[in-house]
């Protein structure tokens, strides 16, 4: 089975050569305040650094998952003005995450087909003075994105604020610029190639020193117990030794970037060429990472079924979009030729539903 769902998604396939060794030895069970856990810990990020050139000055952390990172984000500053800017549901739940804790939240939002207005930005962020920004650089849930050239323009124009961005689908696929923002962070079930369970949380020491300390699990904390190599709760081992593994196994993100960047340029032409409906017509905001294209109700049930009876994996929509949306992950664990079965099943489909004289999009 070929897992193309954008997360939990496929998984590199060298560690299943790992998984046993990792059985074999004693680290996945010792404590996480133990000598062999502030190892781990510590060539993991030092790992992390080198291959996804990481600044000094940004902190690696352990958590549970986006979500959990959406939360602590929305504790970090309680008197802080909130502005989340979203085109998508995901970012939208982040919103209603720091409503739910009390924060002073105003929203942006923009429709998904629309590129992300830094004017319009701008005169929000004067106008509202906001401490904390909060932006998903790669909407999982429509197939967008936010260029790296846009985080840094929002830097630039609103250097006071504490700057938050959910990179969930794309940390590991594609290069980051870091210091465009104080706070970034991803599950690793998606471009990293790692089992579910897990999130990577990367802060600044800006964003740590101005943090409350007031929940158990916040950056203050956090820190504190990074500085020996140590958690606040006894993590997820087994995924931070399986993280440590893929690190030393993957080129550095420049590279893999070049790769998925081409990929998903030749997978979006094709899918024009051979008349699928693209989610999204602005090619400016496409996501290089999630791939969404539209259908009928019909055909889209009908692409997923068939999909799956040949050993394929295609991701529903999501949320308002679920009905007439399909997605596909374009992760770095998918091998080129994987992406070739799927382009044959993709035209299998459409073939057979133009036989049964179905509507296609």
């Amino acid at each position: 089975m070929i897992n193309f769902y954008p997360g939990p998604s496929k998984l590199y396939e060298f560690l299943q050569e790992i998984f046993p060794s990792l059985f074999e030895s004693s680290l996945i069970t010792f404590n996480h305040r133990s000598q062999p856990f502030h190892e781990l810990y510590q060539k993991t990020e030092a790992l992390f650094r080198k291959k996804f050139r990481l600044p000094y000055g940004y902190h690696l952390f352990f958590i549970s998952s986006a979500t959990e990172a959406w939360q602590i984000v929305s504790y970090a500053y309680p008197s802080a003005h909130y502005l989340h800017i979203y085109n998508g549901a995901f970012g939208q739940k982040w919103a209603s995450v720091s409503k739910t804790v009390g924060r002073h939240v105003s929203e942006f939002s923009f429709h998904y087909n629309k590129t992300l207005s830094i004017n319009k930005v701008r005169k929000k962020y004067r106008s509202l003075q906001p401490h904390v920004i909060c932006l998903t650089q790669n909407e999982t849930a429509n197939g967008t994105q936010i260029k790296n050239r846009t985080l840094l323009k929002i830097r630039r124009s609103c250097k006071q604020a504490i700057i938050a961005v959910d990179a969930t689908s794309s940390l590991g696929g594609i290069e980051l610029a870091w210091k465009a923002a104080d706070i970034w962070f991803a599950s690793v079930q998606k471009c990293l190639g790692l089992p579910a369970g897990m999130a990577v949380l990367i802060a600044n020491e800006r964003a740590i020193q101005q943090s409350s300390d007031l929940h158990y699990n916040s950056l203050p904390h956090q820190f504190r117990n990074k500085l020996k190599y140590e958690t606040t709760h006894t993590p997820n081992i087994l995924n931070i030794a399986l993280l440590e593994e893929v690190l030393k196994r993957i080129e550095p993100v420049r590279r893999i970037h070049q790769k998925i960047k081409r990929r998903a340029k030749f997978f979006y032409k094709w899918l024009l060429q051979h008349q699928f409906e693209l989610l999204i017509s602005n090619q400016h905001v496409r996501s290089e990472t999630v791939i969404a294209l539209k259908d009928t109700p019909e055909n889209v049930e009908f692409i997923k079924k068939y999909a799956l009876e040949n050993n394929l994996i295609i991701g529903n929509g999501y949320g308002k979009l679920q009905a007439n949306t399909y997605r596909i992950a374009n992760f770095p664990a998918i091998t080129d030729r994987e992406f070739e079965t799927l382009q044959h099943c993709l035209l299998q489909s459409k073939q057979l539903l133009k036989i049964n004289k179905l509507p296609t999009g």
